[in-house]
């Protein structure tokens, strides 16, 4: 039963990394091409209030997604490696020294 539930989980998260990237990918297109209308192209299209905060918006709730999802992802990883009680890869102990000194 812990193998199913732990599979639902990982099903869950990979769910939630591939909505993220994908609202990611599309904030970043519409941005992008608000940006283009807006400094090269036909800028009549756009009304004036629509650039620089609004235009953004949707980027913005990208790159939350995103960041969400990745948070959540490894404090899954951790909580899992916690319930192995198996010891910090290197890796882990370097990301974690860099966090502290970035604080």
């Amino acid at each position: 039963e812990q193998a199913k539930a732990d599979k639902e989980t990982s099903r869950g998260q990979v769910a939630r990394q591939i909505f993220g990237c994908s609202v990611f990918t599309v904030g970043l297109s519409v941005a992008t091409i608000v940006e283009w209308f807006w400094t090269s192209g036909p800028r009549t299209l756009l009304p004036s209030w629509c650039y620089p905060f609004p235009a953004k918006i949707p980027l913005l709730i990208g790159c939350v997604l995103v960041l969400e999802a990745s948070r959540l992802g490894s404090l899954s990883v951790a909580a899992a490696s916690d319930e192995r009680d198996v010891a910090p890869s290197v890796v882990r102990t370097m990301l974690m020294k860099v966090e502290r000194i970035s604080l």
